[in-house]
């Protein structure tokens, strides 16, 4: 039987936004605003893709300025402080789902 000699897997993808224009032009890219308001949200956290969209607004404390990621990678739930940015936009999402 002939060998087919198979790749290796792919390397991860890195993508690294350098500058504030590049965050700018990404989110002005987001053509829905839910995917909008989810790339603030990571971009300004640092959250994961599924720590964001499995965050529920309990876990959202205004008060305090921060999220708890309880979903995450690890399994560890993590305390994230919210910067301004994403606070805003979260305030905005609550008073106005």
């Amino acid at each position: 039987m002939p060998y087919i000699e198979m790749e290796d897997e792919a390397p991860p993808r890195l993508v690294c936004l350098k500058t504030k224009e590049e965050c700018q032009r990404l989110i002005a890219a987001c053509n829905q605003p839910h995917l909008r308001d989810i790339v603030i949200l990571a971009l300004n956290t640092g959250g994961r893709r599924g720590e964001i969209l499995g965050l529920k607004w309990e876990e959202v404390d205004f008060g305090h300025k921060h999220v708890m990621y309880v979903r995450t990678k690890s399994g560890k739930a993590r305390n994230v402080p919210l910067n301004p940015i994403a606070l805003k936009m979260l305030k905005r999402r609550y008073e106005d789902p």
